[in-house]
């Protein structure tokens, strides 16, 4: 006999499940089934509902009992297979909906149909079925809510979850431990840095299952892992245990599919075990910063020390590098034959050590020749420009303004010393080297107050800096965690 049958609509996907209950095979005249339907809160629906069986092409309709309870008599038929019948149930909401259904003649079937609220069947529900023959009569666009790996149904590092393979479509993802042949879905966890496991090993896993690990993102997967026969599960050696070394806050895709193009239900289990060292790269490192030292790590691993992670494939030793210290628009009147001249400061906080030292000066002036120009910091001062032409001539240059010209002891463009362009409003590129080398500062911590001194040396002709720029380089080998 077929006993305490019901439908039941689950959560915000619609779940309608059909629990059966069969001895052995049943004849023509001793089939029976009871169906309930329920709300989504777990209460008996009140609403008007028409629950067909259909056996042998003639359908019985369910007499109802109360509220939203059914029995419908005479609702299966025996076969090879077991219990067979065709249930229709007719509901206000997602209309009206089929499945065939083939059962073993065995105890406490369960069989859950879910429907999404699109009105489309999703899945076979929650892995409790030894069934060996299921369709799906008369839905289109059958599909599984985890079918897609962006559609992937995340679990946490000691979960358990039922799930299905049926109604879900080929990925064509690369063999990853086992080849790829069948159906399957899709799961995610995020590692802890410890050992873990996903198996399907369970008594709820009815087919020949095998689990596929990858990281990365579904777009560009890269294998972990993978198995098909777990030799030391208990339930059946045809279920699938791997495990791997995550590495702490990867995420990883996990894909249930099957041997050959099998299809079934199953229990997934995840496991966080122990401890271990050597754990599979999936998160991209570089250098990350805490309390001045430098460390290669992920960027997980970086926050939760509290550093400061410093870029993908960054280093804990860097090539040299510059950075540049601007004064900004001053326009700043440069005292007429004045041996004390004007300053300007800029203070850099950063305390790398220099490595290299370049400098951008623009001044309006109408004789260039007079000027003069020191940089000094930390004790150090250099004489970088030193009245351009003199004595070749006797008052030097006597053309007007200095464009943003470059001073570097690289410069390609000759000495400063050297330049007197006619018209005046010399510029760079290139730059010019400077009339003694800024290698001076070399070595020094770029920290503290860099000044730099104009001095005008002959009368009348009068002008003001209007900026000035100070490109810092680091020393080479250093961290970048030096505040650079």
């Amino acid at each position: 006999m077929l006993t305490s049958t019901r439908f039941l609509t689950r959560a915000a996907l619609g779940m309608l499940a059909l629990t059966a209950t069969a001895s052995a095979l049943p004849t023509p005249s001793d089939r029976e089934m009871l169906v309930a339907v329920w709300t989504e809160a777990g209460q008996l629906l009140t609403q008007d509902i028409d629950v067909t069986a259909t056996t042998a092409g003639q359908p019985v309709k369910g007499l109802q009992q109360s509220s939203g309870h059914f029995v419908l008599p005479n609702a299966g038929t025996a076969t090879d297979y077991g219990m067979k019948a065709t249930i229709e149930v007719i509901h206000p909401f997602y209309g009206s909906k089929q499945v065939d259904v083939s059962l073993d003649a065995a105890a406490n079937v369960t069989l859950d149909l879910i429907f999404g609220l699109d009105g489309k069947l999703r899945a076979f529900g929650d892995a409790l079925i030894p069934v060996t023959q299921r369709s799906q009569s008369g839905f289109a666009g059958i599909a599984v809510v985890n079918d897609l790996c962006a559609d992937a149904i995340s679990l946490g590092a000691n979960d358990s979850t039922n799930g299905t393979t049926v109604g879900a479509t080929f990925d064509g993802v690369e063999a990853c431990g086992t080849p790829n042949t069948a159906p399957g879905v899709w799961y995610t966890v995020t590692g802890t840095g410890n050992t873990m496991t996903a198996t399907t090993c369970s008594p709820n896993t009815d087919f020949d299952s095998k689990i596929s690990v990858f990281c990365g993102d579904c777009d560009a997967l890269n294998c972990i892992g993978g198995n098909d026969d777990d030799i030391n599960c208990v339930n059946d050696t045809l279920q699938s245990t791997f495990s791997w070394c995550s590495q702490e806050g990867a995420t990883y895709y996990v894909l249930v599919h099957a041997f050959d193009v099998n299809v079934g239900n199953f229990e997934l289990t995840m496991i966080d075990g122990a401890a271990c060292d050597t754990p599979v790269g999936c998160l991209p490192t570089g250098a990350c910063c805490v309390d001045g030292g430098c460390s290669i790590l992920t960027p997980p691993e970086c926050a939760n020390l509290g550093g400061q992670y410093q870029g993908d494939a960054s280093e804990c030793t860097s090539l040299l590098g510059t950075r540049d210290f601007d004064s900004g628009d001053l326009n700043l009147a440069i005292p007429d034959f004045d041996p004390t001249g004007l300053t300007d400061s800029i203070f850099v906080t950063n305390p790398y050590t220099v490595g290299d030292v370049n400098l951008e000066v623009s001044i309006d002036h109408t004789w260039t020749g007079d000027l003069q120009v020191f940089l000094e910091h930390d004790g150090v001062e250099v004489l970088v420009v030193d009245r351009p032409q003199f004595p070749v001539l006797p008052f030097g240059c006597d053309q007007d303004n200095w464009i943003a010209i470059q001073l570097d002891d690289e410069g390609t463009g000759g000495a400063i010393e050297d330049q007197c362009q006619l018209g005046g409003n010399l510029t760079s590129p290139p730059a010019y080297t400077p009339a003694s080398t800024l290698s001076a500062f070399d070595g020094m911590s770029a920290r503290g107050r860099w000044n730099l001194r104009i001095v005008d040396n002959a009368d009348m002709d009068l002008g003001s800096l209007v900026s000035w720029k100070l490109s810092l380089g680091k020393s080479s080998g250093v961290s970048p965690c030096d505040e650079f």
